[in-house]
């Protein structure tokens, strides 16, 4: 399970047609595995392998949370091209979105999660790349800024095809709700 953020039909659009002029070689593509438009989503703090008692801990975590704005600036393969797991849109947030990545942080810690200990880098990934060796992609620049206005806890479902990210409810931001 982890926690995200969707993003809207705009921000899916503006990505797809970004992707429609990204260059990839031959040999890249055959190593890409594209995901579904619908399953796209920027992991906002990675929660694990959970008993089903703690989900109202966790829906708990990301309620009240202040809507923020991701910038997206690039297409690349993340987290390096030296070693891709994924091909990403990559950004930043503006000092709200880092302050929600302290705060769930926080409240999983105080749910005994483990810590996780890698700053957070705001993503949103395109295609999983098979195998681990470098994979020659060019970055490509993007720009791209999404408000994040769905926060979710996912489930991600391991299927032959691949893994289906499931959302649980969606917690509205809090400022939606005023």
């Amino acid at each position: 399970m982890f926690f995200a953020a969707q993003p809207d039909s705009a921000a899916r659009s503006a990505i797809a047609e970004a992707l429609q002029t990204y260059p990839v070689d031959p040999d890249a593509s055959r190593r890409l595995r594209w995901l579904d438009a619908a399953g796209w989503h920027v992991t906002l703090r990675f929660v694990g392998n959970v008993s089903p008692e703690l989900l109202p801990a966790l829906q708990a975590c990301i309620s009240a949370i202040e809507r923020f704005t991701i910038s997206f600036a690039t297409i690349e393969p993340f987290p390096s091209a030296r070693r891709p797991l994924v091909l990403a849109v990559t950004g930043s947030a503006a000092a709200p979105g880092q302050a929600l990545a302290e705060t769930l942080e926080h409240r999983c810690r105080a749910l005994a999660l483990p810590p996780v200990t890698r700053p957070w880098r705001p993503h949103l990934s395109v295609a999983r790349v098979r195998g681990r060796r470098s994979l020659r992609l060019s970055p490509q620049p993007l720009e791209l800024s999404m408000r994040v206005s769905r926060f979710v806890l996912m489930e991600s479902v391991q299927e032959p095809s691949g893994n289906r990210y499931v959302p649980l409810d969606p917690i509205p931001p809090a400022d939606s709700l005023m």
